[in-house]
Protein backbone atom coordinates (compact mmCIF):
# COMPACT_ATOMS: atom_id res chain seq x y z
CA UNK A 1 0.00 0.00 0.00
CA UNK A 2 2.91 2.25 0.50
CA UNK A 3 3.13 2.62 -3.39
CA UNK A 4 -0.12 4.26 -3.64
CA UNK A 5 1.08 7.48 -1.78
CA UNK A 6 4.58 7.36 -2.87
CA UNK A 7 4.72 7.91 -6.81
CA UNK A 8 7.96 9.12 -8.11
CA UNK A 9 8.96 12.75 -7.94
CA UNK A 10 8.86 13.98 -12.07
CA UNK A 11 12.62 14.41 -12.08
CA UNK A 12 13.13 10.83 -11.08
CA UNK A 13 10.99 8.61 -13.71
CA UNK A 14 11.32 10.34 -16.76
CA UNK A 15 10.98 10.03 -20.79
CA UNK A 16 13.64 8.59 -22.41
CA UNK A 17 15.55 10.79 -24.59
CA UNK A 18 17.32 10.11 -28.03
CA UNK A 19 20.32 9.62 -26.52
CA UNK A 20 19.43 7.30 -23.21
CA UNK A 21 16.91 4.96 -25.60
CA UNK A 22 18.32 6.15 -29.00
CA UNK A 23 15.78 5.52 -31.99
CA UNK A 24 16.54 3.43 -35.26
CA UNK A 25 17.80 6.89 -36.71
CA UNK A 26 18.94 9.12 -34.74
CA UNK A 27 20.27 12.77 -34.21
CA UNK A 28 19.92 15.75 -32.85
CA UNK A 29 16.86 17.39 -34.17
CA UNK A 30 13.41 16.77 -32.32
CA UNK A 31 11.93 13.15 -32.19
CA UNK A 32 9.65 12.66 -35.56
CA UNK A 33 10.77 15.69 -37.43
CA UNK A 34 11.75 15.11 -41.04
CA UNK A 35 15.08 15.35 -40.89
CA UNK A 36 15.05 13.23 -37.76
CA UNK A 37 13.72 10.79 -40.15
CA UNK A 38 15.82 11.05 -42.95
CA UNK A 39 18.98 10.82 -40.53
CA UNK A 40 20.50 7.23 -41.62
CA UNK A 41 22.96 6.66 -38.82
CA UNK A 42 22.13 4.61 -36.30
CA UNK A 43 24.14 4.60 -32.66
CA UNK A 44 22.15 1.28 -31.96
CA UNK A 45 23.54 -1.88 -32.35
CA UNK A 46 20.23 -3.71 -32.49
CA UNK A 47 17.83 -3.17 -35.58
CA UNK A 48 14.36 -3.08 -35.02
CA UNK A 49 12.21 -5.85 -36.38
CA UNK A 50 9.79 -5.76 -39.24
CA UNK A 51 7.30 -4.88 -36.65
CA UNK A 52 7.78 -3.40 -33.04
CA UNK A 53 7.51 -5.77 -30.09
CA UNK A 54 3.86 -4.30 -28.79
CA UNK A 55 2.41 -4.78 -32.54
CA UNK A 56 0.09 -7.33 -31.85
CA UNK A 57 -1.01 -6.08 -29.21
CA UNK A 58 -1.21 -2.30 -30.23
CA UNK A 59 -1.95 -3.12 -33.94
CA UNK A 60 -0.28 0.44 -34.81
CA UNK A 61 -3.26 2.17 -33.57
CA UNK A 62 -1.56 5.64 -33.24
CA UNK A 63 -0.93 5.91 -37.36
CA UNK A 64 -3.01 7.04 -39.87
CA UNK A 65 -6.55 5.54 -40.51
CA UNK A 66 -6.61 1.69 -41.87
CA UNK A 67 -2.95 1.95 -41.52
CA UNK A 68 -1.99 -1.79 -40.20
CA UNK A 69 2.09 -1.29 -40.32
CA UNK A 70 4.34 0.00 -37.59
CA UNK A 71 6.59 3.41 -37.95
CA UNK A 72 9.64 1.39 -37.64
CA UNK A 73 11.45 4.65 -39.01
CA UNK A 74 10.97 6.05 -35.36
CA UNK A 75 11.41 3.14 -33.21
CA UNK A 76 13.15 3.21 -29.46
CA UNK A 77 14.30 0.67 -27.58
CA UNK A 78 12.11 0.43 -24.14
CA UNK A 79 14.18 1.36 -20.98
CA UNK A 80 12.03 0.18 -18.68
CA UNK A 81 11.60 1.84 -15.20
CA UNK A 82 14.10 0.70 -13.56
CA UNK A 83 15.57 1.90 -11.22
CA UNK A 84 13.15 4.04 -9.80
CA UNK A 85 10.63 0.94 -10.14
CA UNK A 86 10.49 -2.39 -11.09
CA UNK A 87 10.27 -2.87 -14.83
CA UNK A 88 6.95 -5.26 -16.06
CA UNK A 89 7.03 -7.81 -18.34
CA UNK A 90 6.31 -6.53 -21.71
CA UNK A 91 2.71 -7.62 -23.11
CA UNK A 92 4.34 -11.00 -24.21
CA UNK A 93 6.21 -11.30 -21.76
CA UNK A 94 9.50 -10.06 -22.36
CA UNK A 95 11.84 -9.38 -19.73
CA UNK A 96 13.63 -6.41 -20.36
CA UNK A 97 15.56 -4.05 -20.68
CA UNK A 98 17.78 -7.16 -20.12
CA UNK A 99 18.39 -9.83 -20.57
CA UNK A 100 15.62 -9.21 -23.10
CA UNK A 101 14.89 -5.70 -25.66
CA UNK A 102 11.87 -4.36 -26.44
CA UNK A 103 11.04 -2.18 -29.39
CA UNK A 104 8.24 0.22 -29.68
CA UNK A 105 7.54 2.14 -32.64
CA UNK A 106 5.73 5.53 -32.95
CA UNK A 107 1.87 4.29 -34.26
CA UNK A 108 2.22 1.65 -31.15
CA UNK A 109 3.62 4.39 -28.67
CA UNK A 110 -0.03 6.02 -29.34
CA UNK A 111 -2.37 2.83 -28.28
CA UNK A 112 -2.93 4.50 -24.75
CA UNK A 113 -5.73 1.66 -23.70
CA UNK A 114 -5.11 0.46 -20.27
CA UNK A 115 -5.60 -2.63 -18.17
CA UNK A 116 -5.68 -0.94 -15.17
CA UNK A 117 -8.73 0.95 -16.17
CA UNK A 118 -12.49 0.04 -15.93
CA UNK A 119 -13.81 -1.43 -19.21
CA UNK A 120 -15.63 1.94 -19.85
CA UNK A 121 -12.74 4.32 -20.46
CA UNK A 122 -11.12 3.78 -23.53
CA UNK A 123 -7.43 5.48 -22.79
CA UNK A 124 -5.96 7.26 -19.80
CA UNK A 125 -6.45 10.78 -20.58
CA UNK A 126 -10.05 10.28 -20.46
CA UNK A 127 -11.26 9.80 -16.87
CA UNK A 128 -8.73 12.42 -15.85
CA UNK A 129 -10.80 14.99 -17.68
CA UNK A 130 -14.11 13.11 -17.25
CA UNK A 131 -16.45 15.00 -14.29
CA UNK A 132 -17.22 12.45 -11.68
CA UNK A 133 -20.90 11.51 -11.37
CA UNK A 134 -22.79 8.76 -9.32
CA UNK A 135 -21.09 5.79 -10.21
CA UNK A 136 -18.03 4.16 -9.04
CA UNK A 137 -15.14 5.46 -10.87
CA UNK A 138 -16.59 7.53 -13.18
CA UNK A 139 -13.74 9.93 -13.25
CA UNK A 140 -10.78 12.03 -11.46
CA UNK A 141 -12.55 15.36 -11.46
CA UNK A 142 -14.83 15.83 -8.06
CA UNK A 143 -17.19 18.61 -6.49
CA UNK A 144 -15.89 20.72 -3.51
CA UNK A 145 -17.46 21.80 -0.49
CA UNK A 146 -18.26 25.55 -0.04
CA UNK A 147 -15.63 26.50 2.61
CA UNK A 148 -12.82 24.72 -0.10
CA UNK A 149 -14.11 26.53 -3.17
CA UNK A 150 -14.26 29.95 -0.91
CA UNK A 151 -10.36 28.94 -0.11
CA UNK A 152 -9.46 27.91 -3.28
CA UNK A 153 -11.02 30.76 -5.15
CA UNK A 154 -9.25 33.50 -2.72
CA UNK A 155 -5.54 31.64 -3.94
CA UNK A 156 -6.61 31.88 -7.81
CA UNK A 157 -7.15 35.29 -7.21
CA UNK A 158 -3.82 35.80 -5.79
CA UNK A 159 -2.40 33.45 -8.52
CA UNK A 160 -3.40 34.35 -11.75
CA UNK A 161 -1.67 37.06 -13.56
CA UNK A 162 1.71 35.87 -12.01
CA UNK A 163 4.00 33.22 -13.72
CA UNK A 164 5.42 29.85 -12.33
CA UNK A 165 6.84 30.03 -8.73
CA UNK A 166 10.68 28.20 -9.43
CA UNK A 167 11.00 24.73 -9.67
CA UNK A 168 12.80 23.11 -6.50
CA UNK A 169 16.41 21.56 -7.15
CA UNK A 170 15.53 18.09 -7.99
CA UNK A 171 12.20 19.21 -9.27
CA UNK A 172 8.67 19.51 -7.60
CA UNK A 173 5.07 19.13 -9.37
CA UNK A 174 4.33 22.65 -10.60
CA UNK A 175 6.33 21.48 -13.81
CA UNK A 176 3.58 19.40 -14.42
CA UNK A 177 0.70 21.21 -14.37
CA UNK A 178 -1.93 21.46 -16.96
CA UNK A 179 -2.09 25.34 -16.78
CA UNK A 180 -0.81 27.71 -14.58
CA UNK A 181 -2.91 31.14 -14.81
CA UNK A 182 -0.04 32.94 -16.29
CA UNK A 183 -2.26 35.13 -17.82
CA UNK A 184 -4.89 37.72 -15.52
CA UNK A 185 -8.23 36.24 -15.44
CA UNK A 186 -7.50 32.93 -17.37
CA UNK A 187 -7.93 29.57 -16.93
CA UNK A 188 -6.36 27.48 -13.79
CA UNK A 189 -5.65 23.92 -14.29
CA UNK A 190 -3.36 22.27 -11.67
CA UNK A 191 -3.57 18.70 -12.47
CA UNK A 192 -0.62 16.91 -13.17
CA UNK A 193 -2.24 13.71 -13.70
CA UNK A 194 -1.71 14.01 -17.81
CA UNK A 195 1.98 14.70 -17.41
CA UNK A 196 2.89 12.98 -14.41
CA UNK A 197 1.26 9.74 -15.15
CA UNK A 198 1.11 9.48 -18.97
CA UNK A 199 3.54 11.77 -21.16
CA UNK A 200 6.22 10.82 -19.48
CA UNK A 201 6.12 7.14 -20.21
CA UNK A 202 5.34 7.93 -24.07
CA UNK A 203 8.65 6.61 -25.35
CA UNK A 204 8.36 3.45 -23.44
CA UNK A 205 6.84 0.22 -24.18
CA UNK A 206 2.83 -0.46 -23.80
CA UNK A 207 3.25 -2.35 -20.21
CA UNK A 208 5.69 0.74 -18.54
CA UNK A 209 3.48 3.13 -19.91
CA UNK A 210 0.37 1.39 -17.87
CA UNK A 211 2.84 0.65 -14.69
CA UNK A 212 3.54 3.95 -15.09
CA UNK A 213 0.20 5.26 -15.03
CA UNK A 214 -1.05 3.32 -12.31
CA UNK A 215 1.78 4.09 -10.04
CA UNK A 216 1.57 7.90 -10.55
CA UNK A 217 -2.31 8.63 -11.24
CA UNK A 218 -4.64 5.78 -10.98
CA UNK A 219 -3.39 3.87 -7.45
CA UNK A 220 -4.03 7.49 -5.44
CA UNK A 221 -6.90 8.31 -7.66
CA UNK A 222 -8.56 4.72 -6.52
CA UNK A 223 -7.68 4.98 -2.64
CA UNK A 224 -8.89 8.57 -2.81
CA UNK A 225 -12.21 6.90 -4.62
CA UNK A 226 -12.67 4.23 -1.81
CA UNK A 227 -12.02 6.69 1.21
CA UNK A 228 -13.94 9.18 0.16
CA UNK A 229 -17.07 7.35 -1.02
CA UNK A 230 -17.71 4.76 1.98
CA UNK A 231 -15.83 6.04 4.81
CA UNK A 232 -16.45 8.58 7.64
CA UNK A 233 -15.23 12.14 8.43
CA UNK A 234 -12.79 10.50 10.94
CA UNK A 235 -10.47 8.94 7.91
CA UNK A 236 -11.01 11.64 5.38
CA UNK A 237 -9.49 13.93 7.99
CA UNK A 238 -6.65 11.08 9.02
CA UNK A 239 -7.33 11.11 12.72
CA UNK A 240 -7.77 7.22 12.36
CA UNK A 241 -6.89 4.90 10.22
CA UNK A 242 -9.52 2.14 8.17
CA UNK A 243 -8.39 -1.09 6.68
CA UNK A 244 -8.14 0.51 2.65
CA UNK A 245 -4.99 2.75 4.21
CA UNK A 246 -3.09 0.75 6.44
CA UNK A 247 -5.19 0.67 9.45
CA UNK A 248 -7.39 -2.55 10.59
CA UNK A 249 -11.04 -1.46 11.13
CA UNK A 250 -13.42 -0.21 8.56
CA UNK A 251 -15.04 3.14 9.85
CA UNK A 252 -17.60 3.12 7.63
CA UNK A 253 -19.65 6.65 6.91
CA UNK A 254 -22.42 6.81 9.23
CA UNK A 255 -25.84 5.61 8.28
CA UNK A 256 -23.64 4.56 4.75
CA UNK A 257 -23.58 0.90 3.87
CA UNK A 258 -19.85 -0.94 3.03
CA UNK A 259 -21.14 -1.12 -0.81
CA UNK A 260 -23.30 1.09 -3.21
CA UNK A 261 -24.29 4.23 -1.70
CA UNK A 262 -27.47 5.39 -0.81
CA UNK A 263 -29.98 6.06 -3.73
CA UNK A 264 -30.38 9.68 -2.09
CA UNK A 265 -27.20 10.39 -2.30
CA UNK A 266 -26.68 7.96 -6.00
CA UNK A 267 -29.63 10.52 -7.24
CA UNK A 268 -28.06 13.79 -6.08
CA UNK A 269 -24.74 13.12 -7.77
CA UNK A 270 -23.02 13.78 -4.82
CA UNK A 271 -21.37 9.99 -4.37
CA UNK A 272 -18.10 11.18 -2.52
CA UNK A 273 -17.26 13.56 0.09
CA UNK A 274 -15.26 17.12 -0.16
CA UNK A 275 -11.73 15.63 0.68
CA UNK A 276 -11.99 17.71 3.90
CA UNK A 277 -14.96 15.13 4.85
CA UNK A 278 -17.63 17.85 4.39
CA UNK A 279 -20.87 17.69 1.71
CA UNK A 280 -19.57 18.94 -1.28
CA UNK A 281 -21.50 21.27 -3.52
CA UNK A 282 -23.78 20.31 -6.03
CA UNK A 283 -23.04 19.83 -9.63
CA UNK A 284 -23.43 23.19 -11.29
CA UNK A 285 -23.45 24.07 -15.31
CA UNK A 286 -21.19 24.92 -16.69
CA UNK A 287 -18.57 23.53 -14.10
CA UNK A 288 -16.76 26.37 -12.45
CA UNK A 289 -14.27 24.85 -10.08
CA UNK A 290 -13.49 20.71 -9.18
CA UNK A 291 -10.33 19.05 -7.66
CA UNK A 292 -8.70 16.02 -9.60
CA UNK A 293 -8.60 12.50 -6.87
CA UNK A 294 -5.36 11.40 -8.70
CA UNK A 295 -3.34 14.58 -7.94
CA UNK A 296 -5.30 17.11 -5.77
CA UNK A 297 -5.07 20.15 -8.89
CA UNK A 298 -7.59 22.41 -8.97
CA UNK A 299 -9.74 23.42 -12.17
CA UNK A 300 -10.73 27.12 -12.03
CA UNK A 301 -12.48 28.50 -14.92
CA UNK A 302 -12.96 32.36 -13.89
CA UNK A 303 -15.52 33.18 -16.41
CA UNK A 304 -18.20 30.30 -15.08
CA UNK A 305 -17.65 31.82 -11.44
CA UNK A 306 -20.78 33.01 -9.99
CA UNK A 307 -21.08 37.05 -8.60
CA UNK A 308 -20.47 35.81 -5.05
CA UNK A 309 -16.81 34.65 -6.12
CA UNK A 310 -15.72 36.57 -8.76
CA UNK A 311 -12.66 38.98 -7.69
CA UNK A 312 -14.34 42.20 -5.93
CA UNK A 313 -16.83 40.10 -3.97
CA UNK A 314 -13.88 37.83 -2.48
CA UNK A 315 -10.72 39.88 -2.52
CA UNK A 316 -12.53 42.98 -0.92
CA UNK A 317 -9.81 45.35 0.64
CA UNK A 318 -6.94 43.48 -1.62
CA UNK A 319 -6.75 46.56 -3.40
CA UNK A 320 -5.38 50.06 -1.99
CA UNK A 321 -6.34 53.55 -3.45
CA UNK A 322 -3.25 53.49 -5.94
CA UNK A 323 -2.47 50.73 -8.31
CA UNK A 324 -3.21 46.90 -7.98
CA UNK A 325 -0.90 46.37 -5.55
CA UNK A 326 -1.48 43.13 -3.02
CA UNK A 327 -2.59 44.00 0.75
CA UNK A 328 0.30 42.39 2.74
CA UNK A 329 -2.27 42.06 5.95
CA UNK A 330 -4.88 40.09 3.45
CA UNK A 331 -2.20 37.76 1.28
CA UNK A 332 -0.76 37.14 5.34
CA UNK A 333 -4.26 36.58 6.40
CA UNK A 334 -5.33 34.54 3.87
CA UNK A 335 -2.36 31.40 4.36
CA UNK A 336 -2.01 32.13 7.77
CA UNK A 337 -4.73 29.17 7.73
CA UNK A 338 -3.18 25.68 7.58
CA UNK A 339 -4.61 22.54 6.13
CA UNK A 340 -7.83 20.77 7.56
CA UNK A 341 -5.52 17.48 7.58
CA UNK A 342 -3.30 16.19 10.43
CA UNK A 343 -0.23 17.60 8.81
CA UNK A 344 -1.49 21.01 9.07
CA UNK A 345 0.30 22.02 6.14
CA UNK A 346 0.82 25.47 5.23
CA UNK A 347 -1.28 27.03 2.20
CA UNK A 348 -0.16 29.48 -0.16
CA UNK A 349 -0.80 30.62 -3.35
CA UNK A 350 2.61 29.58 -4.61
CA UNK A 351 1.77 26.09 -3.83
CA UNK A 352 0.02 23.54 -6.45
CA UNK A 353 -1.83 21.70 -3.78
CA UNK A 354 -3.59 23.55 -0.97
CA UNK A 355 -6.40 20.70 0.01
CA UNK A 356 -4.68 17.86 1.98
CA UNK A 357 -5.48 14.11 1.25
CA UNK A 358 -5.36 13.01 5.05
CA UNK A 359 -6.11 9.38 4.40
CA UNK A 360 -2.55 8.84 2.45
CA UNK A 361 -0.85 6.51 5.00
CA UNK A 362 2.73 7.42 4.34
CA UNK A 363 5.08 10.59 3.20
CA UNK A 364 7.46 10.02 0.10
CA UNK A 365 10.41 11.83 1.30
CA UNK A 366 9.46 12.10 5.21
CA UNK A 367 11.31 9.14 6.08
CA UNK A 368 10.69 7.33 9.98
CA UNK A 369 6.87 6.34 8.55
CA UNK A 370 5.91 9.89 8.94
CA UNK A 371 2.17 10.27 7.86
CA UNK A 372 0.51 12.56 5.54
CA UNK A 373 0.03 13.63 1.93
CA UNK A 374 3.40 14.44 0.65
CA UNK A 375 2.02 16.99 -1.96
CA UNK A 376 0.65 19.98 0.31
CA UNK A 377 3.64 22.12 1.46
CA UNK A 378 4.73 23.37 -1.24
CA UNK A 379 5.54 19.97 -3.18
Amino acid sequence: MSNLSSPAPPSAVSAPSPESSPPRRPSSTPPGSQSERASVASTSQTEPPEHCDDFIHCRASGGPPGNTLCDVSWAFLCPGLHPFRPTPPSKYGIIHPHPGEVWVCAHCMDHDTAACLPGHFTNKLEPITTLADANYQSGFRNQLCHRCIRDEVELYWLRQGTPVPPIKPGGDTKQCVAQWPIAPNSLQDLCICNGLGITQFQFRCHACRDEGFRVNSWARYKLAEDILTSRDKKVITGHIRCHKNGGTGRHLRKGIPDGPVTDRIANAGLRRRCPCGEKPKAQSTPEYITFCLGCSGVRIDPANLPPHLQYDNVMAGIEKRKGMRLSTQRLRKVEMRRTNGTRKAKRSHLFRVNIESAWIPSRYRGGGGRRGDHWVGGF
